[in-house]
This record gives C-alpha cells, sequence and structure tokens, in this order.
C-alpha cells in the first residue's frame, strides 16, 4: 500500500510518502482479516518466506534507480 500524509499550510506543507508490502502474511491470516483478495509476497512467489531485509533493500535500489533516471 503507499500512504502520503501532509502537514502544515500555505507555503508550509510537508509532506512524507511511504509504502508498505505484505511479505510473510499467510492466506489463512488475510481470511481471519476478512480480506479474502489480499495477497503477500511469499504466497505469490511460492516460497512462503521472504526476508524482510532483503526486500527492503530489492525496493530500495529499484527506488534509488528510478530516482536517478528522473533527474537525467
Amino acid at each position: 500500500g503507499i500512504l502520503i500524509e501532509q502537514r502544515g499550510s500555505g507555503a508550509h506543507i510537508t509532506t512524507v510518502a511511504g509504502i508498505g508490502l505484505n511479505l510473510n502474511q499467510t492466506a489463512t491470516e488475510f481470511a481471519e482479516a476478512n480480506l479474502p483478495t489480499a495477497t503477500a509476497l511469499g504466497i505469490a512467489a511460492g516460497s512462503g518466506y521472504i526476508d524482510p531485509r532483503t526486500a527492503a533493500g530489492v525496493v530500495i535500489r529499484a527506488l534509488d534507480r528510478e530516482w536517478a533516471r528522473l533527474l537525467n
């Protein structure tokens, strides 16, 4: 998911954007939360477990590449 939050007014606005990934939740957990169509990367990959640090590194490197592309 994506979360964007703003504070302030006029010329003094601060914006923070964040992202979240479902990594290791199970289909049972989603069903219990009444989220029958939700999924997690571990389910989609068929691996059952995604290391959070590895996932964070992959996302950060991809964001860094995209940022560099936008600056050019």
